[in-house]
């Protein structure tokens, strides 16, 4: 009995939802101080319940289940009478992922943001591929995963995820970004503009696959995902081989990488939504896929201009039968023809500046860009019209016109979803964001 280990899942009340794995031989008090020591809620003040029925602290969790391995228990507080659950609470998961993408743009923006990602950790190559291969059905996790094997929209970028990746990329309304000024996507809901394609993104980086699912159906009932080692699931991997199949053949991934337990960089696999969820009712094929590729074509002369990392980004297709094909590419070549001159406002340009610059962790940082001659004559002198970018160009729109000869990039505030520049307007005259754009503006 001691030897068996169970998984305890205390369903959302004051500590939130959370799985704990415990041997079958602790008792209910062994599950409290597991608890106290992760949330810091005393062990004294909880009261676990089962069904209807209180927990006492000397009951043993293996005696509570035989066959399934897995128990959820509710947690309630000692010092609350009725019902003992009280307090402020989030929307449902599904519900907070629609409102970001009412407010996100769907487009080539959301490749804009996977750029973005890659920008952040480093990657100096970026590489989309729309997969229509049809991959096995029968060994899965669960029949529900079916609908998932099909087409795909792949991201690959040379870097690993780092720990914090890891923990950032579950922490859906917090941007570990923001502490890091020099990181460009430093608004946390960028990465999620994906559940326009997709229900199911999945992460394979380093030695984890990770799988996201934010309608909590399947992996089990408050399971918003689920993630496997390539080392420490193994056995599990290999037999449900038509669930990996899919991270294999890739960017360089080989059985062999499964065995060698690392894959040396990263890919996301967007399984394209084909019918309605919860979550969206826009559906995805082969179609909109390239209007997504073409409206990201659409401003690659300029993506790289400001970007300090990724040097070469390329569209791909593989078809049905195995066979790829290049659509496009676009690389920072060094023999260029544009002027890039990058400046940073030090100490002491402007008090207010400087106070804002530590209040919200931004760095004064302005790029200008004008296109050399050659390129300019191409345009047409009077046919060139600077934008505004933020490392990566504005969503094209009158907003984004400088009303310049040059290309403007900034370490601007901008609106959360990163359609444009905050400015003082009267609803925002104090905002502290537009406040630091005017001075940017005028200093640096």
């Amino acid at each position: 009995m001691g030897d068996r280990w169970l998984r305890v899942t205390v369903l959302p009340g004051c500590a939130g939802c959370r799985t704990v794995a415990v041997p079958a031989s602790w008792t209910v008090r062994d599950v409290k101080r597991r608890l106290a020591a992760e949330t810091g809620f005393p062990a004294s003040e909880q009261r676990l319940w089962l069904g209807g029925r209180q927990l006492s602290d000397w009951i043993k969790i293996g005696d509570l289940t035989s066959q399934n391995c897995h128990l959820f228990v509710n947690l309630q507080s000692k010092g609350l009478k009725g019902g003992g659950r009280f307090g402020q609470t989030t929307p449902p998961l599904v519900d907070f992922l629609k409102d970001i993408l009412r407010r996100y743009p769907e487009g080539g923006q959301i490749l804009k943001e996977l750029i973005q990602n890659a920008e952040d950790a480093g990657a100096t190559e970026v590489k989309f591929l729309y997969d229509e291969t049809q991959y096995g059905t029968q060994t899965l996790w669960s029949k529900d995963m079916a609908q998932y094997q099909g087409p795909a929209l792949y991201v690959y970028n040379n870097a690993v995820f780092t720990p914090e990746d890891w923990h950032g990329i579950q922490e859906i309304a917090r941007s570990r970004k923001k502490d890091d000024p020099l990181k460009v996507g430093r608004f946390g809901i960028g990465f999620n503009s994906v559940y326009h394609i997709t229900d199911v993104p999945c992460i394979f980086s380093g030695d984890q696959i990770g799988m996201l699912d934010p309608h909590q159906t399947l992996f089990g009932p408050h399971e918003s995902g689920q993630c496997w080692n390539l080392r420490d699931d193994s056995k599990e991997i290999s037999e449900l081989s038509d669930q990996f199949a899919p991270f294999i053949g890739l960017f360089g991934s080989t059985k062999e990488t499964f065995v060698k337990g690392s894959f040396p960089g990263t890919f996301f696999r967007f399984p394209l939504r084909r019918q309605p969820s919860q979550l969206s009712g826009t559906l995805y094929n082969k179609q909109k896929v390239l209007e997504l590729f073409e409206s990201f074509q659409a401003d690659s002369d300029t993506v790289l201009l400001f970007l300090k990392n990724v040097q070469d980004v390329s569209l791909h297709v593989r078809e049905a039968d195995g066979s790829e094909k290049l659509v496009f590419r676009v690389m920072g070549a060094r023999e260029t023809s544009w002027l890039v001159c990058n400046s940073v406002g030090g100490r002491g340009l402007s008090a207010q500046l400087d106070a804002l610059a530590d209040e919200l962790r931004f760095v004064p940082v302005i790029g200008i860009a004008t296109p050399l001659p050659g390129l300019a004559e191409e345009h047409g002198a009077a046919g060139f019209s600077g934008k505004a970018f933020c490392f990566l160009p504005l969503p094209p729109g009158e907003e984004s016109r400088t009303g310049l000869p040059v290309h403007v990039s900034g370490f601007f505030g901008l609106t959360d979803n990163r359609r444009s520049i905050k400015w003082r307007e009267l609803d925002q005259w104090r905002d502290p964001a537009a406040v630091w754009n005017e001075l940017l503006v005028l200093s640096v």
